[in-house]
């Protein structure tokens, strides 16, 4: 007697939209110019200091793509399917071409706005703390546009969701991690991050990146996948809130210390007198 299939099921299946053609022309063209000229700013940036680490932070934003079919589906996000423009898909979620190129943006102009701090030792607590409001403003707007034409849209359980037209606040604080726990590590492993070396940022912000979105969100995401009462759900977005806000507190006191350390090691010695 064959044993019947587990059949409960408490991830939704996402909804089938079409693509607005123009919309995902102009996506396509803007956020393809914009990462050209990060990768150049990057190998400008480079030449300047003698490294490879600016044009390899694009590099390592755009395979770090790897992280949004795992996002979509456990966030309940989804790209529509008829008519896009599509660079892979997984997890039963397809993946746009743009959305390629707005990772290697995505991270690549936050790293390289952060890597002049990071090569002079002057990336502080303050900074990071700046950067984290600045980076949770930005992300929050720049959605606005994307999302009112339909490129993307978020759907069924969400944590912190205040405003239908805007990215749901779980969401828009796990993002921000993205960017602030791989600059930190970055920062922490710069006197290292030599010749051949350098290359291992790419997989660094892979894994930093995949690491803190998930591990800052598992409350809420586990809340929505399953079948929590909508009050459960937003405490858990509340405790995600709490995560991220510890992680980048983490994150700016390791800044600190090692900006305490590389002055250290910079401030020649005073001779003592006779």
């Amino acid at each position: 007697m064959e044993k019947a299939l587990y059949t409960y099921q408490t991830i939704p299946t996402s909804p089938l939209l079409e693509m607005p053609q123009t919309a995902q022309m102009v996506f396509l063209s803007l956020t393809a110019i914009t990462t050209v000229v990060c990768l150049v700013y990057g190998t400008v940036l480079g030449k300047r200091n003698n490294t490879f680490l600016p044009v390899l932070f694009v590099i390592g934003g755009f395979c770090t793509i790897l992280l949004e079919p795992i996002g979509d589906l456990l966030g309940h996000a989804v790209h529509p399917q008829i008519g896009q423009i599509p660079f892979f898909e997984a997890l039963d979620r397809r993946v746009p071409l743009h959305i390629g190129f707005l990772y290697a943006i995505g991270f690549g102009i936050p790293l390289l706005a952060l890597f002049p701090r990071m090569h002079s030792g002057r990336l502080t607590s303050g900074f990071v703390w700046k950067s984290f409001l600045w980076l949770t403003v930005g992300l929050y707007a720049v959605e606005i546009l994307p999302i009112h034409f339909g490129l993307w849209c978020y759907f069924g359980k969400q944590a912190l969701w205040v405003w239908k037209g805007g990215m749901p606040l779980a969401w828009i604080l796990i993002n921000t991690t993205v960017n602030i726990v791989p600059a930190a590590i970055a920062y922490l492993l710069l006197p290292h991050l030599k010749g051949w070396r350098q290359v291992l940022i790419v997989p660094i912000i892979l894994v930093a990146a995949t690491g803190a979105w998930t591990g800052t969100g598992a409350p809420f995401l586990v809340a929505i996948n399953s079948d929590a009462p909508q009050w459960l759900v937003e405490l858990s977005g509340i405790l995600t809130a709490l995560l991220v806000l510890s992680v980048v507190g983490g994150c700016a006191s390791v800044c600190d210390e090692v900006t305490r350390r590389r002055s250290a090691q910079a401030r020649p010695l005073t001779p003592q007198g006779g």
